[in-house]
């Protein structure tokens, strides 16, 4: 399989390109086929710029602020961050929380209306908006940091498209995901990034 200009794709891209070819018939039967799919254990999503940049699915969120709205609505005019996490972690969340915290302090104020970043929790059982505002609280985030968590029927779909594995809270991944306002994948990171390379990519891409 050759990329641009007839180049060899690297081994990474070859699998992502073939997996995209796999999954086109699935797309077209809407998301419910979609979050069946072994996306996260099947679709070997390759680390750094994701090109073309790939279409992710729909699914309904309730917000720290208690507004319950689209995966793709609180996406539009920003590239965002997205993390996973849940309130009640005591181990990599919190230094996922203090990354993010310092992400903002990287970023210029000239660019901050174009960028927000978003924590998504793996619990919809127990993260209510009140625990997600008090979870955001300890870091004491600036505007454009929010939390939220997916409806209970759509938790499948969420960690699928973020390429989560169903497996216990306390084993997902630490990866970052850029989204830009298309509601596009165009960057994935390894796991637990440093700040100063989430704030590059998203400066990158604002």
């Amino acid at each position: 399989m050759q990329g641009k200009g007839g180049a060899p794709l690297n081994p990474g891209r070859r699998r992502f390109a073939m997996g995209l070819a796999g999954l086109a018939p699935l797309w077209l039967a809407g998301p419910a086929a979609l979050a069946k799919t072994a996306w996260a254990g099947n679709l070997a999503l390759a680390h750094g710029e994701i090109s073309p940049p790939l279409p992710l699915p729909d699914f309904m969120l309730n917000d720290s602020d208690g507004q319950r709205r689209s995966f793709h609505a609180m996406l539009q005019r920003r590239v965002t961050a997205v993390q996973l996490i849940f309130t009640a972690c005591s181990n990599v969340c919190p230094i996922q929380g203090a990354t993010f915290r310092q992400v903002q302090d990287l970023l210029p104020e000239s660019k901050r209306a174009r960028i927000q970043l978003l924590s998504l929790s793996l619990d919809p059982l127990n993260d209510t908006p009140e625990q997600l505002r008090r979870w955001l609280a300890r870091f004491l985030p600036k505007p454009g940091w929010r939390a939220a968590r997916p409806e209970l029927a759509d938790l499948d779909l969420m960690l699928a498209t973020l390429n989560q594995r169903r497996t216990d809270l306390s084993a997902h991944h630490t990866e970052v995901l850029l989204v830009d306002s298309k509601s596009r994948l165009v960057w994935r990171s390894t796991e637990l990034p440093s700040a100063e390379t989430i704030a590059r990519t998203l400066l990158a891409l604002a």
